[in-house]
């Protein structure tokens, strides 16, 4: 164990020398630089906030502290600054070091002992966060717990372990979270949460499982509704529960949704006739079982098909569950940059990946173009690309089909999270692979396949530099600000600062435009205000 100085041995000895929480960090401020407690309070808050400018003001008093306090030479002083400014970056005080720690045991234990208990906690307590869920159902999957759909007889308000081997003292497939948790052995699955399904209110799912408690399994969906109250035969939630696949085991998705209001209707009116206090020919009540709807025939109807039933699965439950509409172009994705992997990758790199499309949310630029935010997916995961108008117009056919896709762009981290700036997009087929040179992580594009009939526009420059006016006030950063903001693009903007001796400072923001002809006239118009007369 070596420590910086001899002084640190009493405050650091806990922990091996080594700077961890940031109570010891508060102890070397006062100690060693002689900071009052009141000023070790604005220390604090500089370095948790990670404050830049406050934090050089803190240098000076801290080294300068040290010296007059402790006797230390400058560089020695500088020394001690430069090993504890990197801590600002990740200190934490003790006593939430201590509570979160406690937490990461106590789920760690869980997860290890409890797995599928664990994760079915954690999907219960993210279900309304899709990107979580997705990333727990993924969990599962490495941990070799399957992450089934709904199902009406064995789902419940809460994502639901269920046990392959009945447990001693436990009835039925699993339990509510009002009961008290039980030793499982070998539960290797989880059951999708009724109320995670959309448009499945908490009162519906209360009556199912209420019913399904007192009264045993349904047996069939004529004997579910017939055993619920009219209050609960909420035409919306059951369309839901159906293509969601919560009846698979009971009857086909498309043969139900073709007799729905068909068998709703014989179930309304048998109960409407037992409130009503009708009798039968022979005198008998006509009590709502079985009776009032086995008699009813489906009609037929061709079976939904996969493709339709994984669309239903994404739109009820957020994420595909059965399966993955990608699954059989695992061949073409593999000659493809996995989602996964673009976070790593630097700005500027060019790349190809494959997916399906999960979400589109459109907007209208300055100019009232259509362009769009794509999120693409694939089997390792989601990433939201950038459709610009030119591109946007062109792949509309593409976008009503939703097809499995190949995109292709350039990586972008203006918001501090890559993104893909597309600049085309098209089937995933193994014609259209071909049209796309891979190398690595890169692409260049085979342009000797088949040439563009009519010549490519010129490319937009990549940098534009504006020339800041050595007279103008701060209002025009916010003026430049909003122009930028209005004509999202490729182009990035690099600003000239003058500084005190005429000298032009060259600052690269984070923005990036489109360099059209309106947005130069603004920019110029923006300049001209700022300046003086003679300039």
């Amino acid at each position: 164990i070596k420590y910086l100085d001899p002084t640190l041995e009493k405050i650091l000895h806990r922990s091996y020398g080594i700077l961890i929480y940031q109570d010891d960090l508060l102890t070397i401020a006062h100690e060693l630089a002689g900071y009052t407690w009141e000023e070790v309070d604005k220390f604090r808050y500089a370095v948790g906030k990670k404050i830049p400018t406050e934090m050089a003001l803190q240098k000076v008093k801290f080294i300068e502290g040290c010296i007059k306090t402790s006797g230390f030479s400058r560089q020695k002083a500088e020394e001690i600054w430069a090993w504890i400014e990197p801590f600002a970056a990740y200190g934490f005080n003790k006593a939430h070091s201590a509570s979160y720690a406690m937490v990461c045991y106590q789920t760690a234990y869980l997860k290890a002992n409890f797995p599928a208990e664990y994760m079915a906690a954690v999907l219960t307590a993210e279900m309304h966060d899709l990107e979580t869920v997705a990333e727990a159902v993924e969990e599962c999957k490495k941990m070799g717990i399957s992450v089934l759909p709904p199902d009406i007889n064995e789902s419940f308000k809460m994502f639901a372990v269920i046990d392959p081997e009945p447990v001693e003292g436990l009835q039925g497939p699993s339990y509510e979270s009002t009961q008290t948790p039980q030793v499982r052995s070998g539960a290797s699955a989880i059951r999708w949460a009724l109320t995670a399904v959309k448009n499945v209110g908490h009162d519906v799912v209360a009556e199912i499982v209420r019913e399904r408690k007192e009264n045993g399994p349904f047996s069939s969906f004529q004997n579910f509704v017939n055993r619920l109250p009219i209050r609960a035969l909420n035409r919306k939630a059951l369309e839901s529960l159906i293509c969601s696949g919560a009846f698979d085991s009971l009857t086909e998705r498309n043969m139900l949704l073709a007799n729905l209001e068909s068998i709703l209707e014989s179930a309304r009116n048998a109960k409407r006739s037992l409130a009503e206090g009708q009798s039968s020919l022979f005198g008998k009540s006509a009590a709502p079982t079985d009776n009032s709807v086995k008699n009813f025939t489906l009609q037929p109807a061709a079976p939904a098909t996969t493709e339709q039933k994984l669309t239903w699965e994404k739109e009820l439950l957020g994420l595909y569950i059965s399966a993955h509409p990608l699954e059989d172009s695992k061949d073409l994705l593999a000659k493809l940059t996995p989602i996964k992997n673009i976070a790593s990758l630097k700005e500027g790199a060019h790349v190809a990946i494959g997916g399906v499309i999960s979400k589109i949310h459109k907007i209208t630029t300055r100019k009232g173009e259509p362009m769009a935010f794509v999120t693409l997916e694939d089997l390792t995961g989601l990433i939201e690309t950038i459709c610009f108008p030119r591109l946007y117009t062109a792949s509309l056919a593409l976008f009503e089909s939703s097809p499995r896709l190949i995109a292709v762009g350039k990586i972008s981290d203006k918001d501090g999270e890559n993104k893909i700036i597309l600049d085309q997009l098209l089937e995933l087929t193994e014609e259209n692979l071909a049209k796309v040179k891979l190398n690595g992580n890169g692409y260049s594009r085979n342009y000797a396949s088949k040439p563009d009939p009519k010549p490519a526009p010129a490319a937009e420059p990549q940098r534009i530099a504006i020339n800041i006016p050595l007279s103008a006030s701060q209002q025009i950063f916010t003026d430049l600000k909003n122009a930028f903001e209005s004509y999202p693009g490729e182009a990035q903007v690099v600003l000239m600062i003058p500084d005190g001796r005429g000298e032009a400072r060259q600052v690269a923001t984070k923005y990036r435009v489109s360099a059209t002809d309106r947005l130069k006239d603004q920019v110029k118009e923006i300049i001209k205000n700022h300046a003086n007369p003679q300039n």
